[in-house]
């Protein structure tokens, strides 16, 4: 399995830097980024509040459904956030930023009421990582190609949506699937 740390340090340094051009109150800001000889780290503004995974679990063990207007609220931040990316302005002549790794354990939900899309630098990175926190969430065709876009980024989010209004889980997918053909 390829991890992120196993990519060219250029390719997600250039990632990282353009994401951190972005301000937007619903993506994690990146606040410093850099390399040594063999590791990349990036720093993103720390996040008061719960990862969507969590809250879901806390909900599930208290024998209640997360609430309605709590996930749409959720639902409505991240397709904002993803706007900001995939719409990205800062850099002429670029490709437009996906996310490719949008699932319950990349949104935190602030204390403050507003949910935030972490990571959103990964989507280079995922074309070569689709692991099994990712895979349920997962468009078809990037199950297929391994490559993210910005609509596979948008089924994630409908994923999402449909496990809040349903309380259940769309799949139970807990290991990587091999690449359809």
């Amino acid at each position: 399995v390829t991890t992120w740390l196993d990519q060219p340090h250029g390719a997600l340094l250039a990632d990282v830097k353009r994401t951190a051009g972005l301000r937007f109150p619903n993506l994690a800001q990146v606040q410093d980024a850099g390399r040594s000889a063999a590791d990349v780290f990036v720093t993103t503004a720390f996040v008061e509040g719960e990862l969507l995974g969590a809250l879901r679990l806390m909900a599930k063990a208290a024998e209640r459904p997360l609430s309605i207007d709590v996930g749409i609220r959720v639902v409505v931040d991240v397709l904002a956030a993803l706007s900001a990316l995939h719409t990205d302005k800062t850099t002429p002549g670029q490709p437009p930023l996906v996310h490719g790794a949008v699932a319950p354990h990349t949104v935190a939900v602030g204390f403050d009421g507003v949910s935030r899309l972490l990571r959103p630098y990964v989507g280079r990175l995922t074309a070569l990582n689709l692991d099994a926190a990712i895979v349920p969430y997962a468009a078809p065709e990037q199950l297929r190609s391994g490559k993210g876009s910005a609509r596979a980024d948008i089924y994630s989010v409908g994923v999402i949506l449909w496990e809040i209004l349903a309380n259940a889980r769309l799949t139970r997918a807990s290991t990587p699937l091999p690449k359809l053909t």
